[in-house]
């Protein structure tokens, strides 16, 4: 290997899957400097983007599993024989209440004594954020995770929304910098409430919420965003509601924001939105329909993937994994799973380090075992 020149090496090293380059490390201080170092680390990233086949993160009230799967063959084959469960870093199955986001291969979770723990299941790395205390608020707390790539470094959205209070306060915790700081948000005054976390999408987390007009006596529902980069809220308005029709959750769908709208009148059928040109409302477009006599529900409906044949993976009813085909209005099961899907994330490993190679605190692991369920 001395022969071979510092180009042929990182050319070789960058097309390592993350479990082979943890391994490379130790095989000289040259190649750990090399592995650590963070344009590696960032084009080892961008290259796993590109050659991603489908692997998703299933979180569920027993714990999280991946599906380690090629999704563009998932037509021939069950998903289920290639999920694993993984086991927890220490003794922290326990304390998991749920599962918030992943974002370039780190997942951040939510225990059950409010803390936040950022972890790379590739790695093995870890990190209980420093005073992450979230102060529940009446409904699930405005949180979630995403990339800054003005500052290069990944934030944490904390804290719930304090109701009714002309102003309302969130954390921002930064992982660079191990620190948090306070940003607000001026809303009129009325209630608010949110259920989900942070939709992430070009460098904007974003969060459907609904607000109570007291003096009208209704509810309406818009998109409140953050700008990771200014560290700014703005509302996003969402596509105009068709007579009958309810919004859904937020996702992504090819890069783009998307929302799900449903009716349960003429048999029940979901409409599909996408926002072709952020930040314009009147880009919102109409992707698909789906028909409930094809998918037999319409409840808790989440889009996870589009194939490169166009073709869409679904999760629906929290247990069910369908391919859906939009072109010839067809579905298929392809995973029919034991637990409840709470949340599923296309999901893609890294190198990325929460250690003290990137300016971090490292927090010591053990090796984690995958366990087939």
């Amino acid at each position: 290997m001395e022969k071979l020149s510092q180009e042929v090496v990182e050319d070789i090293l960058l097309r390592l899957p993350v479990d082979s380059l943890v391994r490379c490390k130790y095989v000289s201080k040259h190649w750990l400097s090399l592995i650590c170092n963070p344009s590696f680390v960032k084009l080892h990233l961008k290259l796993s983007k590109a050659k991603n086949k489908g692997t998703l993160i299933l979180g569920s009230f027993t714990g999280l599993y991946f599906s380690i799967h090629d999704t563009e063959s998932a037509v021939n084959e069950n998903v289920d024989d290639h999920v694993l469960k993984l086991e927890y870093p220490f003794n922290l199955e326990a304390k998991i209440v749920r599962f918030i986001g992943s974002c370039d291969g780190l997942i951040l979770i939510l225990l059950s004594d409010s803390n936040m723990l950022l972890w790379n299941p590739a790695t093995r790395d870890f990190k209980i954020l420093p005073g992450g205390n979230i102060r529940h608020s009446g409904y699930f707390p405005l949180c979630g995770f995403g990339y800054d790539e003005l500052t290069d470094d990944y934030k944490v959205v904390s804290h719930g929304i304090r109701m009714n209070s002309r102003v309302s306060e969130v954390s921002i915790y930064a992982l660079r910098k191990d620190s948090w700081s306070v940003v607000k948000m001026n809303f009129s005054g009325e209630d608010y409430g949110t259920e989900h976390p942070g939709i992430f999408v070009s460098g904007i987390l974003h969060w459907k919420v609904w607000r109570h007009h007291h003096t009208k006596l209704t509810k309406s529902s818009f998109i409140i965003s953050l700008d990771l980069r200014d560290e700014k809220f703005r509302e996003v308005s969402l596509p105009k509601l068709e007579d009958g029709m309810t919004s859904g959750d937020l996702g992504v769908l090819g890069g783009n924001l998307c929302v799900q709208y449903y009716s349960f009148m003429n048999h029940g059928f979901a409409d599909v939105w996408v926002m072709r040109d952020y930040g314009r409302v009147e880009s919102w477009t109409k992707l698909f329909c789906f028909k409930s006599q094809l998918l037999g529900s319409l409840s808790h409906i989440k889009l996870l993937q589009v194939l490169k044949n166009g073709d869409f993976l679904l999760r629906i009813n929290g247990y069910d994994l369908f391919m859906y085909d939009a072109k010839h209005q067809r579905c298929k099961v392809i995973s029919n799973t034991p637990f409840r899907i709470v949340e599923a994330e296309a999901y893609v490993q890294s190198i990325i380090s929460l250690g003290a190679e990137n300016g971090f605190k490292r927090k010591a692991t053990r090796r984690c075992k995958r366990q087939r369920i």
